[in-house]
């Protein structure tokens, strides 16, 4: 998203990525907004793009294990747990706490988005999604370590939609967070993200 002068008026305007696509696929993509001398140029109205649903949800949700955001042990930010996402072409991807640190720490991210070129511990094919209300079933060739019960090849992912949140004050700061669980195979799963909202050091 940005903003360009268009006529002699400022609108906002968009560009398009694929998505949050698998790592060997994202990580050779090149976009043209990428350059700083091809603004955004697209005007983001209704005549130009229409709002398209997933039929599975869950696509690009960061789940990350635990019930929620918690702030760590040095109480100097929040603690980033294993994490995974189910990308738009049908791979699942594992990061391992470090991992995911690397690229989405202290809940940075919700969703995982077309410029997020992040390199997974461990990776899948997707053979199969299936959703059914509040649940979502996915099927792959073969189990992938790190994940709830790593030696079945299948993720029962049921989502519980109320609402949590919570401030936090690690060191220096305040974050603003909030999330939703799911069970993941049994194991409770969260998505969501914190904010930083306020440097009270700085007062």
């Amino acid at each position: 998203m940005n903003r360009n002068e268009i006529n002699g008026k400022y609108v906002s305007t968009a560009g398009l990525t694929s998505g949050a696509v698998h790592y060997n696929r994202a990580k050779k993509l090149k976009y043209m907004t990428m350059d700083n001398m091809h603004p955004l140029l697209v005007p983001f109205t209704k005549a130009n793009f229409k709002l398209v649903n997933l039929k599975a949800p869950i696509r690009t949700l960061l789940f990350q294990s635990g019930t929620g955001f918690k702030v760590n042990a040095k109480k100097d930010g929040l603690v980033t747990t294993p994490g995974f996402y189910l990308t738009l072409d049908n791979y699942l991807q594992y990061y391992s706490a470090s991992a995911l640190a690397k690229v989405a720490p202290s809940g940075l991210s919700k969703t995982v988005r077309g410029m997020s070129v992040w390199k997974p511990t461990a990776s899948v094919k997707v053979s199969k999604v299936t959703v059914k209300g509040r649940t979502t079933t996915i099927d792959y060739a073969k189990p992938l370590k790190g994940m709830p019960n790593q030696k079945i090849s299948s993720l029962k992912i049921v989502h519980n939609p109320k609402q949590h949140h919570a401030t936090f004050f690690p060191d220096g700061y305040t974050e603003d967070a909030t999330w939703t669980t799911y069970k993941v195979n049994g194991k409770t799963y969260y998505v969501g993200q914190s904010i930083e909202v306020k440097d009270y050091l700085d007062d």
